[in-house]
């Protein structure tokens, strides 16, 4: 289970998604981590991994404009959810193998 918050910015129309992981890397793996979430993020169609620099939270952030119609918002906001979930579900193990060996 993954612990999701949605922003809204009004002003820019940006919906922004966060899916944390639920792990703090330790400070001594965080560099590494970081080169082995960059080469994925390269990889990666839509959402960001990226790592908390001072705690070591490790999160996957999708973003978006929103344009048009409140139907249209509304099914996409659903389908960004999901594909953040889903991207943390299909990467967690990779990343947990890098982080804890």
């Amino acid at each position: 289970d993954f612990e999701g918050h949605a922003i809204f910015l009004e002003e820019d129309r940006l919906f922004v998604f966060y899916t944390l992981l639920g792990v703090r890397v330790p400070a001594g793996r965080r560099e590494r981590l970081a080169v082995f979430l960059q080469n994925l993020n390269y990889r990666l169609k839509t959402g960001t991994f990226f790592t908390e620099e001072e705690t070591g939270e490790l999160t996957v952030r999708i973003m978006q404009y929103m344009t048009g119609a409140d139907w249209e918002k509304q099914e996409l906001v659903e389908k960004l959810v999901t594909d953040c979930g889903r991207t943390a579900d299909y990467y967690y193990p990779d990343i947990m193998r890098e982080v804890f060996g």
